[in-house]
């Protein structure tokens, strides 16, 4: 390793692997399960993750309306008339 490549972040990180590997040399691992290959590949739902970003833009967009009327200063809104 030459010494431009030696930062201290790089050596931090190869002390925190070393002693994480001399911790996991006894360790023992067991299976819980053994993990089932799918019969089809699995594809993004692309409607549903538009119908819930449409949704969530819109709630979004409508606390933001009423965050901004909320913090107006009382001189930037507008007037209302009371009618007698």
């Amino acid at each position: 390793m030459s010494q431009s490549r030696c930062s201290p972040r790089l050596v931090a990180g190869k002390v925190v692997e070393a002693e994480v590997a001399s911790r996991a040399q006894g360790a023992v691992v067991q299976v819980a399960e053994v993990a089932i290959v799918p019969e089809s590949p699995v594809a993004p739902r692309r409607v549903m993750n538009i119908g819930i970003a449409l949704v969530i833009g819109l709630v979004v967009g409508i606390f933001s309306a009423f965050g901004v009327e909320y913090y107006k200063k009382p001189e930037e809104k507008p007037k209302v008339k009371k009618e007698e």
